[in-house]
């Protein structure tokens, strides 16, 4: 019997719930966790606990909460309070690696987050109260990245980056198997899966551009901007995405930018130049095009392509060796002045 998709156990959850007058969210995700990893959730009362010993879950996909969300969730809390208690779990350690990328020491237990971040974002950036209600569970690593990932996939609409985050957390952690399985519990096709899962063929930089601004780039064009990043363009790739990021390309512009850099438009940045010796009267041996950062040497019939290259590389060596004889002139004269 085939394992029910995700979605279809999601519909099951709200209609056991539908005795209750409004279906909340968390608690058809709590079901739909309860039926892949068994009756591992929080029960009782939550407690109140420090809002600076908890860190944020290395498994959470989801990277960008608009300030416009967390000010209306600001709002109804002080007139309505917390209603649904943030999940937590007991981890090891006496310090870690706040969001902003300071180090936080802590005084007790630590705790990572599994569902309400972004409660708990309103609770410290926009109320600023030092505490928050949670219900602590006990979970391992892999069902930390399920319930971490399910709350996000069910209770928001990810952008592209953040969909291929979470369905590689699933692969990573050995809850789905293959691409196949993460495609069928996301209810997309294997096709989509793999276009997701094409961001990571992105240069690491990218990936790290990204973080800031994750809906930035869709995965429509991530193939192309692989491809290149794999063919030696990898500066171009995550400059257009940089710049993407800062709001300066969109859609396919993105690509069109890499595109440019690398095959300039015809006579733009295009210079031809007859290659002579130092007469003038002797019969030129080709003619070089330059091309933004592209040179290419078409050589005349009767020239020796093996000297020319053996000549371009004696050339190449002695720009080389001239920089760095003229760097160190620099760095003594910059001693010489600070002395």
């Amino acid at each position: 019997m085939a394992r029910p998709t995700l979605e279809e156990m999601r519909a099951q959850a709200r209609a056991r719930a539908s005795a209750s007058e409004e279906v909340n969210s968390s608690v058809a995700n709590r079901e739909v966790a309860r039926a892949l990893l068994g009756d591992t959730l929080p029960k009782g009362i939550s407690v109140s606990i420090p809002i600076s010993n908890i860190c944020r879950s290395p498994f959470q996909p989801r990277l960008y909460f608009p300030p416009e969300e967390l000010a209306d969730l600001a709002a109804d809390i002080r007139a309505n309070g917390q209603r649904q208690p943030i999940e937590v779990r007991k981890v090891e350690g006496a310090d870690y690696e706040h969001r902003d990328g300071h180090r936080v020491q802590i005084d007790g237990q630590l705790y990572e987050l599994i569902d309400g971040e972004r409660r708990l974002q309103t609770f410290e950036r926009v109320l600023e109260w030092p505490e928050i209600n949670a219900f602590v569970i006990d979970a391992d690593d892999r069902k930390a990245a399920v319930l971490v990932t399910l709350a996000n996939l069910f209770r928001v609409e990810l952008c592209d980056y953040e969909k291929a985050r979470a369905a590689k957390i699933l692969i990573d952690v050995g809850q789905m198997a293959s691409q196949a399985e993460v495609a069928n519990a996301m209810r997309v096709s294997t096709m989509q899966i793999s276009r997701l899962m094409a961001f990571f063929s992105l240069p690491a930089p990218a990936l790290k551009l990204l973080e800031r601004q994750p809906r930035a780039l869709g995965a429509s064009y991530v193939r192309e901007l692989a491809t290149f990043a794999e063919r030696g363009y990898e500066e171009y790739v995550v400059e257009a995405i940089r710049r993407a990021v800062e709001g300066q390309l969109k859609n396919r512009a993105i690509v069109s930018y890499v595109e440019r850099q690398i095959s300039p438009p015809k006579g733009a940045n295009s210079t031809k130049v007859n290659v002579r010796g130092a007469r003038t009267n002797i019969q030129p041996i080709g003619t070089i095009e330059i091309k933004g950062r592209k040179i290419s040497l078409e050589l005349e019939k009767w020239a020796d392509p093996q000297k020319v290259r053996d000549a371009l590389e004696a050339a190449l060596t002695n720009l080389h060796e001239e920089g760095l004889a003229r760097d160190e002139i620099i760095e003594r004269n910059n001693l010489l002045r600070e002395k």
